[in-house]
């Protein structure tokens, strides 16, 4: 039987009750695939920004700019993100080449002149020129 290392699941609990389990990385102590994806999110938002719930690290936005016109980027508000879900669940917000954007936001890099956001999804924010939006959707 493996060893607990800080797991509320034990090996044998979860073979009895048909949880999976997966090795822990260089010691291959098993732990409940539950457990160790909690584990790594949490490790995760350590590493981000406090503010805006760990999803982007003041070191990385410090850095990163539109791939179009090399404006810097900054994280968007709530309520810009709030419009652009609803725009998403809608059907109606669509990319720079006209395609609908399907995926919910969790975030928003916006570009410096509030011309085109881009968005972040599952904490990864989707810099390809392509993939930007288009803020003008919003007013119309």
């Amino acid at each position: 039987m493996a060893r607990r290392t800080g797991c509320r699941f034990t090996s044998r609990y979860c073979r009895r009750n048909r949880l999976p389990l997966q090795p822990w990385p260089k010691s291959g102590t098993l732990v409940s695939v539950a457990w160790y994806k909690e584990w790594c999110d949490s490790r995760l938002r350590a590493a981000g920004d406090e503010e805006h719930g760990g999803m982007i690290n003041k070191e990385l936005l410090s850095i990163i700019v539109c791939p179009q016109t090399h404006q810097r980027l900054s994280l968007s508000d709530d309520s810009l993100v709030k419009r652009l879900n609803e725009l998403v669940r809608a059907g109606r917000l669509r990319n720079k080449v006209g395609q609908a954007v399907t995926a919910r936001i969790e975030g928003a890099l916006v570009r410096e002149d509030q011309q085109v956001a881009y968005a972040i999804v599952d904490g990864i924010p989707i810099l390809l020129m392509d993939e930007g939006i288009a803020l003008d959707q919003l007013s119309g």
